[in-house]
């Protein structure tokens, strides 16, 4: 996938991704940030696109998002582990950029 999706599925459940602009976000996150994940909402929230921000920036947003539902889906005890979940995101973004 080399695009942000509008949704997903996740065990039972769909996902939201809102596409929503920075001032937004920095309300729902209460900092800067270009993406966030809200389980009560079952959605991710990633920064619309802006001259100073690339898609490819948003794109890896979204995957270090997915990865915070992945691991809380699972019930993960590093769902909210910035380090891994980073990781993790890094290398799902990889995989589906390079899959062929």
């Amino acid at each position: 996938m080399k695009r942000i999706p509008a949704s997903f599925e996740m065990g039972s459940h769909t996902y939201r991704v809102i596409r929503a602009p920075a001032e937004d976000l920095k309300r729902l996150a209460g900092c800067d940030v270009y993406a966030l994940y809200i389980p009560d909402r079952l959605a991710v929230f990633v920064q619309e696109k802006t001259k100073d921000i690339s898609e490819s920036v948003l794109l890896q947003a979204f995957w270090h998002e997915f990865s915070h539902v992945l691991l809380h889906c699972a019930n993960h005890k590093d769902w909210r582990n910035e380090r891994v979940v980073d990781s993790l995101g890094h290398l799902l973004k990889q995989f589906h950029q390079t899959v062929k």
